[in-house]
Order: C-alpha cells, then sequence, then structure tokens
C-alpha cells in the first residue's frame, strides 16, 4: 500500500508541474551608453481551470543561488509586472524559469520584454519564453550573426543551462575562418551573459558567433542594441549544421557496379537483409554505397564485425566475409561507421545466414 501511495505522489507531483519555460534572460540593471534595463512579464490563463505557476530566478553567475515564487492565474485573468525582477525584491541580470501543469501548456500564455527607459518612451525587446523541451542537446551548432556597424551597435550574448554542459564558442570572420575559440563548462541551472566578443574571445573581426554544444542542453541567444537609442532586438540562437552527415545508399553484392541491397527511405538502415549460405562454395565480397553532400572522401569502420569478416578497403567500403556456421538462422545486425572526416554516420546492415 505505502508504494502504491508513494507512485500516487509521484504522478500528481509530476502532473502538477510537469512544463516548463525558460525565458533567458530578464534584467533589473544598468547598462552601457547610461541605459537602465527592467523586462516585465505577462502571464494570460485562456483556460477553465486555475493554473498555479512556479517562478525560478536564477542569477547570472551564481548557480544554486535560485529564487522562487509562486502565483495562481484564475480562469481568464491576467498576471502582469512591468518590473519582474522588482516583484521579486531583486536587482541584476539573470534567466527565469515558468513552472506548471502539462494540462495548462496549452491555456496559459507567456510574453516577457526586457526594455530601457529613456526620455523619449521605452525601447526594447521582446524575449521568447522557451519550452524546456526546444532547447539545444549534444551535438548541436548554433549561430549568432554580429552586427555589420559594430561602432553604432553593441552585442551581448548569452546562454541558459538545462543540464550540466560543454560548449565550444568560436568566433568565425566573413570568410570562414575561426578567429577565436574558448571552451567552456556550465552547470545546471546556470545562466551567462557576456558583454561583447572582444573581451569574451580576446580577439575582435568576427562576424559570426558559432558555438557546438558538445554535451547537456541549454538555450544559447544574442541581443543587438543600437548605442544612439539603446533600442535592441532578442536574436534566439539559430540552429544549424555547418557539415552534412554521410548517407548510406546501398550495398553491390555482386560487384557489379549496381545496387542489389537499397536503403530506400534514407534512415541509414538497408531496407532488407544481405542473405549469406554458409554452404556457398566461395567466400563473399561485397562492397558498401555511400555518398557525402558535401562531396567529401568517406571511410568506412566495421563497428562489431561477425565471425570470418573484415574490411579490406576502409576508403571503398569493401568487406570480405566467411560466414560462420555459428551464426546459421540468425539476422545479424552489422554496424558500420561511415565519416567524412567531420561527421560520422552509423549505418545498419541486416546480415541474415542460412544453411
Amino acid at each position: 500500500m505505502r508504494k502504491s501511495l508513494i507512485l500516487i505522489v509521484s504522478l500528481l507531483a509530476s502532473l502538477a508541474f510537469g512544463y516548463e519555460q525558460v525565458i533567458p534572460v530578464v534584467a533589473k540593471a544598468e547598462g552601457a551608453y547610461n541605459s537602465a534595463w527592467q523586462s516585465d512579464l505577462t502571464l494570460f490563463n485562456a483556460g477553465k481551470k486555475a493554473v498555479d505557476v512556479t517562478l525560478s530566478y536564477q542569477p547570472t553567475g551564481h548557480v544554486g543561488d535560485a529564487v522562487v515564487r509562486s502565483t495562481t492565474i484564475q480562469p481568464g485573468a491576467i498576471f502582469t509586472e512591468e518590473d519582474i525582477l522588482g516583484w521579486f525584491g531583486l536587482q541584476g541580470t539573470g534567466s527565469l524559469t515558468l513552472s506548471y501543469s502539462n494540462e495548462a501548456k496549452t491555456s496559459l500564455g507567456v510574453t516577457s520584454r526586457t526594455y530601457a527607459t529613456t526620455e523619449a518612451g521605452t525601447f526594447g525587446q521582446a524575449v521568447p519564453a522557451i519550452p524546456a523541451d526546444q532547447a539545444v542537446s549534444a551535438g548541436a551548432e548554433v549561430f549568432l550573426v554580429l552586427p555589420a556597424h559594430p561602432e553604432t551597435e553593441r552585442f551581448n550574448f548569452g546562454i541558459a543551462v538545462l543540464a550540466p554542459s560543454m560548449v565550444t564558442w568560436q568566433l568565425v570572420a566573413a570568410d570562414g575562418a575561426v578567429v577565436a575559440q574558448v571552451d567552456k563548462t556550465y552547470e545546471t541551472g546556470a545562466q551567462e551573459q557576456y558583454n561583447g566578443t572582444d573581451a569574451f574571445f580576446a580577439a575582435g573581426g568576427g562576424r559570426l558567433i558559432k558555438a557546438v554544444l558538445t554535451q547537456g542542453k541549454a538555450i544559447l541567444y544574442g541581443s543587438r542594441v543600437d548605442n544612439g537609442t539603446n533600442d535592441g532586438s532578442f536574436i534566439l540562437a539559430q540552429k544549424l549544421q555547418s557539415n552534412q552527415a554521410p548517407l548510406l545508399l546501398g550495398v553491390d553484392a555482386s560487384s557489379n557496379g549496381s545496387l542489389d541491397y537499397r536503403d530506400a527511405d534514407g534512415d541509414n538502415i538497408l531496407d532488407t537483409p544481405i542473405a549469406f549460405s554458409t554452404s556457398f562454395l566461395f567466400n563473399y565480397i561485397f562492397t558498401i554505397s555511400a555518398r557525402d553532400p558535401e562531396g567529401d572522401p568517406l571511410t568506412f569502420r566495421l563497428v562489431n564485425p561477425p565471425a570470418g569478416m573484415m574490411l579490406t578497403d576502409d576508403d571503398a567500403g569493401a568487406i570480405y566475409y566467411a560466414p560462420s556456421k555459428q551464426d546459421i538462422n540468425k539476422t545479424i545486425q552489422l554496424s558500420v561507421e561511415i565519416s567524412d572526416g567531420f561527421t560520422t554516420t552509423t549505418a545498419v546492415l541486416p546480415l541474415q545466414i542460412t544453411p
């Protein structure tokens, strides 16, 4: 009975706060060019049930010092704060995580704006609430384009970390050359913002920031601000690919230059198993066919070759195979790594062994 109660409590807890959105940067702070910044927050409940929302503010550079408040939004009601960090009784910069039930994710609207107050009014930037499950994860490459006229616009960039992360930051010139590189690790919950590229990279002359997330889960962003008006634009880093991975085409089992087995659906798995018989009078020689979208040369590596198999040419994907009688009536899932020197694709070749 006790185990059942624990299970029910755990299930109710996950239903109560199963959905998270992250506003990667909020502020109540002084900035460059005599600017003063603050962030607003508006929540609107379009549903028929009240929504309990937990708001967790993570200060920049202070992992583990999150400040938590909560509020309840009644059906049809609007929660709005023109100065959300003032509502927390705080100043500074950081990220804001909103947690509420999965049931409410289709009914609760969230908007936020970080803006500077001037004599002419406010100038600022809408900062979206990013669902936690849409944060980029390990293997992702994201990009931020720097202002074309750095003498009239400044650029800040930052990261909100959802899981322990490792990031390789690169400053890239207009011709694609890497000007400088910084490798950093981040703890869960960290929020960091870097004011300008020159100090962070100890170099100038870049036109692009490229960040490679080698481990973890995070949201990366940028902000460009007009030096004259302090009007800003928030930019969510774009997830792109600098290199396309190799693709499996099929297998030439007859050594005649045509494909006897294909990967027609492009999932890097042969559509049908390759047939082998241990009674065949000769040993088998077959060739894996693959292509690289950029035309880079390919190399092949057998990950889990069965007994009697060897790769005779790792540049051509040529394989020698003498099936073992121990594998009769088995279907072996042969994994092959195909690399273009930048990215590796793991292809799967089913091998069907008969007497």
